[in-house]
């Protein structure tokens, strides 16, 4: 298999960490969505990475996806993410809201850094800014501490957490979120897949 994409996406890093947890081996092709938009979309209309493409030649695209596969193809006893339940649909809202606090801390950092002053704007920086923090506060409240058998939200959280400090140079003010980053980025499956920034 092949992984597309480059570590400093938390969406690629969310899956490389995952597939580390499982033991599944996959190839690095580390491709950005600039530079190389051209070779991804060959793997996916949108010009998007995440991309796993199977050795058969099918390409997966978005991470809730390529996770669905790799949780599939670990099975139940080693998958991060519950099979059903209470727990898996708890599971899988902090995983969103994590994921979606990305999807704000990425479009903060392209307001922020990417367009011309006089082009940005303001009202929309602090409507993201403020979804960003919401959503931070939420995760604050509801992320249990590091337990010894890692879970899908806590690997959300954790790239959350990194690319919000290196991007955005904020901790939101989540000393528990904090915590939690910090305890994940010095597993062994977090050392393997270094943020590259």
């Amino acid at each position: 298999m092949k992984l597309i994409g480059m570590y400093d996406s938390p969406y690629v890093r969310r899956v490389a960490i995952t597939a580390r947890c499982y033991g599944v081996a996959y190839t690095h092709v580390n491709w950005s969505v600039f530079a190389d938009a051209e070779r991804v979309r060959q793997y996916n209309p949108l010009g998007r990475v995440p991309v796993l493409v199977l050795e058969s030649g099918e390409a997966l695209v978005e991470s809730t996806a390529i996770l669905d596969y790799l949780d599939e193809l670990a099975g139940s006893e080693v998958s991060l993410m519950p099979t059903a339940g209470s727990e898996r649909r708890r599971e899988l809202k902090l995983c969103s809201v994590a994921m979606g606090a990305c999807d704000k801390a990425v479009a903060l950092f392209y307001e922020r850094n990417k367009r011309t002053a006089e082009s940005r704007d303001p009202g929309w920086e602090t409507r993201l800014d403020t979804q960003l923090r919401l959503a931070a506060d939420f995760l604050e409240s509801e992320a249990p501490s590091l337990a010894a058998n890692l879970r899908a939200s806590q690997v959300a959280c954790a790239v959350m957490m990194r690319f919000v400090h290196e991007y955005l140079g904020d901790d939101l003010g989540c000393p528990r979120l904090k915590a939690l980053a910090a305890q994940c980025e010095e597993r062994q499956e977090f050392l393997d897949v270094p943020f590259a920034g």
